[in-house]
Parts: C-alpha cells; sequence; structure tokens
C-alpha cells in the first residue's frame, strides 16, 4: 500500500486524544468519513505517533487500512498531546500547526486553536483539567489561543446544517494557496461539483488520475486530425481535461487518500498529457505546414526536459511527486536575479494557465500560433531548470 504523505511537525514526539461526547453518533458521515475516522486521520496526519479514545461515548475504535498509528480507549499517561472533540472538524492543516505553535513556546501552556472549543495542544499535567471540563460541559481552560488563519476552519458538526456548512468549508479548503489563476477562477470551483459526486462512491483518486489522463491522450489525438471540427473539440477537451485533473487531490484530500505513488501518476500524467497535446498539434499542422514540424518536435522535446529534470530532481531530494515540494531557486530566500525572475512568471506558467491558453488557441484555429508560442515558453524552461537540476544536485553532494 503506498505510503501517506505527511508534513512533520516541527513539535516534539506527542500523541493524541478525540474526546467523544455522550450520546455521539459513530456512524455519521462528513464528506465520504464518518466524524470519528475523520478526526483520527486528521490528528494521524498532523504528526500524533497514537490517538485515544476519551470521554463518555460509548464508540469503538475505527477500523481502516488508512490508520497507521495505535488507537485504543484512554488518555495519555504523560507527554503534551493534541485534544480534537470528535463532534468537531477543521482545516486539514491545523492541528499540525497548532502543534509546531506549541513547540516553539517554552511555558509549555495550554493552548486553543481559534476562539471556539474544539481543538487544543494539552501539555503534560493538564490532561484531567481539560477532560473533566468537557465532561462538565464547561468552557475548557486555556492560558493562550492561536488565532486561526484565513484559510482555517473549526467547525462544530453536532446537526445536518453544521455538517452541511462544514462540508462547504472543506470543499473551499480545497482551493490551496499554490493554486494557479485559471485553478482559482473556475476550474476548482466546477471540480469541487464533480468531487461532491465521486465522495460516496468506491473511485479512488489514482482511478481518477488515469480517467484524466485518458482524457488528455483523448484531447491530443482529436488536435491532431484534419478536421478542424474535431480540432475544436480537442481544445475544449483539453481545457475540461484541466478540471477532471484537479478531483483526483481533491479526493485524497477529503478522504485522506493521498500517496505518494499518487503524486507521481498525477505529475508524469500532466507530462505525457502536455506533451501529447503538443505533438497532436504538430501532426495537425505538418499537413499545410511541413516546414513546422522542427518547431513542433523541439517543442515536444523542450517540454520533456523540464519534466525529466523536474523527476530527476524530485527523485533525488526523496520526496514526492508534488514538484511544489522542490526547493528550486526561485522560492528560496535568497534568490539570484534569473531566479526572481522566474518565480514572478512562475504563477503565469503553471500548468492551469498553460492548459487554458493552449486549449483555446487551436479552438480558434491558431494551431500555428500555438506552436511558436510553446517553443518560446519550453526552451527557456528547459535551460532553466537545467541549471537548477544541477544547481541542487550539487548542493545536495556538497
Amino acid at each position: 500500500m503506498p505510503e501517506p504523505l505527511r508534513k512533520p511537525s516541527e513539535a516534539s514526539p506527542f500523541e493524541a486524544v478525540v474526546w467523544v461526547p455522550p450520546g455521539f453518533d459513530a456512524g455519521i458521515e462528513l464528506a465520504g468519513l464518518s466524524l470519528l475516522l475523520r478526526a483520527v486521520l486528521c490528528l494521524q496526519e498532523a504528526g500524533a505517533q497514537r490517538v485515544w479514545l476519551s470521554g463518555d461515548g460509548a464508540v469503538a475504535p475505527p477500523n481502516d487500512p488508512r490508520i497507521r498509528v495505535p488507537v485504543a480507549r484512554g488518555e495519555p499517561a504523560d507527554g503534551a498531546a493534541l485534544w480534537l472533540r470528535a463532534d468537531t472538524t477543521c482545516h486539514r492543516a491545523l492541528p499540525a500547526r497548532l502543534a509546531a505553535v506549541a513547540g516553539r513556546r517554552a511555558e509549555g501552556a495550554l493552548l486553543r486553536a481559534g476562539d471556539a472549543d474544539g481543538l487544543w495542544w494539552a501539555p503534560a499535567g493538564r490532561h484531567a483539567a481539560l477532560r473533566d471540563a468537557l465532561a462538565a460541559q464547561q468552557p475548557a481552560p486555556h492560558e493562550a489561543s492561536e488565532p486561526l488563519r484565513r484559510e482555517e476552519f473549526l467547525l462544530p458538526v453536532r446537526d445536518a446544517r453544521e455538517r452541511a456548512l462544514a462540508y462547504r468549508a472543506h470543499l473551499k479548503s480545497l482551493i490551496k494557496p499554490t493554486s494557479g489563476l485559471m485553478e482559482k477562477l473556475y476550474m476548482r470551483p466546477l471540480s469541487q461539483h464533480l468531487t461532491r459526486l465521486f465522495v460516496p462512491t468506491p473511485v479512488t483518486p489514482n482511478q481518477m488520475s488515469v480517467v484524466t489522463l485518458g482524457f488528455a491522450l483523448w484531447a491530443a489525438y482529436l488536435v491532431s486530425l484534419p478536421e478542424q471540427g474535431a480540432v475544436v473539440a480537442g481544445g475544449l477537451m483539453h481545457i475540461w481535461m484541466r478540471v477532471v485533473d484537479c478531483i483526483d487531490g481533491e479526493l485524497a484530500r477529503l478522504r485522506y487518500q493521498a500517496s505518494r505513488f499518487g503524486q507521481w501518476l498525477d505529475s508524469v500524467g500532466d507530462g505525457v498529457g502536455m506533451a501529447a497535446f503538443i505533438a497532436g498539434v504538430t501532426v495537425h499542422v505538418s499537413r499545410q505546414a511541413p516546414e513546422l514540424v522542427p518547431i513542433g518536435v523541439t517543442g515536444v522535446l523542450a517540454w520533456c526536459v523540464v519534466q525529466a529534470m523536474q523527476y530527476t530532481t524530485a527523485l533525488g531530494g526523496g520526496g514526492d511527486g508534488n514538484f511544489q515540494h522542490i526547493e528550486w531557486g526561485h522560492r528560496s530566500k535568497t534568490p539570484t536575479a534569473l531566479e526572481r525572475a522566474a518565480g514572478h512568471l512562475e504563477l503565469l506558467f503553471r500548468i492551469d494557465v498553460i492548459s487554458t491558453v493552449y486549449g483555446l488557441l487551436v479552438a480558434f484555429g491558431l494551431s500555428v500560433e500555438l506552436l511558436w508560442l510553446h517553443l518560446s515558453i519550453a526552451a527557456p524552461a528547459a535551460l532553466y531548470f537545467i541549471a537548477q537540476a544541477v544547481k541542487l544536485r550539487r548542493a545536495r553532494v556538497g
């Protein structure tokens, strides 16, 4: 089974507690997972080494292959712990951030997330006070509060209305800060409606990645045909493919099904799909302007070089298939002038923007212009990422 993705917390090793209130219904689901399972997986992803189930609610530990830490009834004997109410849900990154904030505090205070009782960091010796307050349905004690960031949320899910609001908050959180312009403008808003349809089904994120690749290759085939109607359909299909491409990651984050294999499958599919699309456009253009074939072929090769540099750099660093996690120079704290310029251009030339522009150019009969545009983007990008790959490799060896 693929290893799950987890960003380690800055806090020292800790355990976690899911507090289960009286009358809690363990069968209620939110976004495809039971509330209890969602709480356990959220704390596991935050870096908890063990999860305890505490409180008066009579529930058994959930049994799910995604759980890779011990889960049992009880409470930590000592040491710090994250506490999360089972009838509360939060942004998936919030528990890890709270643990990291607590790890940087020297005083070891009982720290609450936001202004509502739902998520706490409890240092050693404070578990009993927190448990007793929750059992008595009184405001939980705390010495400090960590304000929520704009994208974060901590919401109750005690009735159908609250769960509907929380579901919408989870869907909205799928629009990542690193999302490109077109992702935010129309891709994610459209894909979230599709994702809601797939959440209650057995369809997996990796299966959706394969479907996306199928759409990409279908679009490439259509734009290679001589009929203009097929080319228009292929251009629009290429844009629609990018909407579908959002679903695999959204399902993975909603259901805690992310894996390194899934990241690689998604990234490789993106690279193959774009290379196939440019190759298809080259075939179409070659019928009327064979002299432009070298332009198209060079553009495809340059794109393959960009992808190869990203793949080898990610593998060399032992990372996953998410190229956003690579410490490229344009994301470093001290970029050179060239790297700073590349950073400014990054959002403009993200795959979501490129796919939208390329699809529209083909649909409007501007296939020749597309080949020249692609070469002007891919060739400098290939040279830049070759230099970046060499720089990062030298840094690792040194």
